[in-house]
């Protein structure tokens, strides 16, 4: 149920993408100007009274498809990167952001009323300042980043610096004469990601299964 909530999500910032890149697309096309954000903005919040796709989304990852889109042109007038293209549900990389109406509780974070995820990492503390949520949808799995700002303790000096000489038979020795040895990769490791590369050069350029094994070998 929660997969399905932010491929709704994800689906919905893309359906707000398109309709907008085609809107600023005709816009141009007919007086030779860009539409600014303001506008679209506006007519954003009367197309989710009418459109199915964007039934029951916040507003918050729509704004931010449209200020990604506005990005997206200013960086092409400027020629700095190409036109924006519309998206397709089976890309293999897909996002929406969130500044705003989001949280962290505990070890999960809440995207919205309804939709509660689990995590794996540290998270910072709920008295943090939260900036912006980032979920990801890559290669079958889902990741977040997120942005915030917190007040980090700086810790004190309990020994003096030491010298580190990096060599070839140990990994570091110190001036004080300690060596920590290097680390040797099993052959059963060489041999999986030997295997790996092998696949990967086999597979399909641009396919899910491809860029499924670029991560393993990652």
């Amino acid at each position: 149920a929660q997969e399905a909530e932010l491929l709704r999500i994800l689906a919905g910032c893309r359906f707000t993408w398109n309709h907008f890149l085609e809107r600023k697309q005709a816009h141009y096309f007919e007086k030779r100007a860009n539409i600014s954000y303001r506008i679209i903005a506006l007519e954003l919040t009367q197309l989710r009274k009418t459109a199915k796709e964007l039934e029951g989304i916040q507003l918050a990852p729509l704004h931010q498809a449209l200020r990604r889109l506005e990005k997206a042109y200013t960086q092409f007038f400027r020629k700095k990167s190409d036109l924006p293209k519309l998206k397709s549900e089976w890309d293999n990389k897909q996002s929406f952001q969130k500044s705003k109406d989001w949280r962290i509780d505990g070890k999960k974070i809440k995207v919205q009323q309804n939709l509660i995820i689990k995590t794996r990492g540290r998270l910072p503390n709920e008295t943090s300042k939260l900036g912006t949520l980032v979920v990801k949808y890559e290669a079958g799995r889902w990741y977040a980043s997120i942005c915030v700002q917190e007040d980090v303790s700086v810790p004190r000096r309990y020994t003096k610096p030491i010298g580190i000489d990096v060599g070839i038979t140990s990994l570091a020795t110190t001036s004080k004469g300690k060596k920590y040895e290097a680390t040797k990769p099993s052959y059963d490791l060489y041999h999986q990601m030997r295997k790996l590369q092998q696949q990967f050069a086999r597979q399909q350029m641009g396919s899910k299964r491809r860029e499924a094994t670029r991560l393993a070998i990652a």
